[in-house]
């Protein structure tokens, strides 16, 4: 190859291989462009599918508490029934009515204590604030 040749091809041969390099940037950048696009795409496709999951899941909780509700109170009237068929309805009111009227007498005693309290010293404040 002689200089003259050389000389003569170079400008072209520099041409061609500029335009590969832009070429190639150009893919580059295109494909980067097109799998950000992509991944965006799929990252709101996972959190709609998350989102729509959790609603799903939300739904099937509610739904297990509320049937652990009912065999709660289904299971409370089993024991009362049983409860029933082993020991005397007067026993039971009776023991029950003891319970109920002395647990309603504390209450009361607490709230007139609380009451007179109240009156005679006025609302409590807390120490170390409002």
């Amino acid at each position: 190859m002689t200089v003259e040749l050389f000389r003569a091809v170079t400008p072209y041969v520099t041409l061609i291989l500029m335009i590969g390099v832009w070429v190639v940037g150009w893919l580059i950048r295109r494909l980067i462009t097109e799998s950000s696009a992509h991944f965006a795409d799929l990252k709101k496709e996972l959190k709609h599918k998350i989102d729509q999951r959790s609603w799903e899941l939300e739904k099937r909780i509610d739904k297990l508490e509320r049937d652990l509700e009912k065999l709660e109170a289904s299971r409370l009237a089993d024991q009362k029934y049983l409860y029933e068929q082993f020991v005397s309805k007067e026993g039971f009111y009776r023991t029950v009515g003891k319970t109920e009227s002395s647990i309603g007498r504390i209450f009361k005693l607490i709230n007139d204590l609380n009451q007179t309290v109240h009156r005679s010293t006025g609302p409590l404040r807390h120490p170390h604030g409002s």
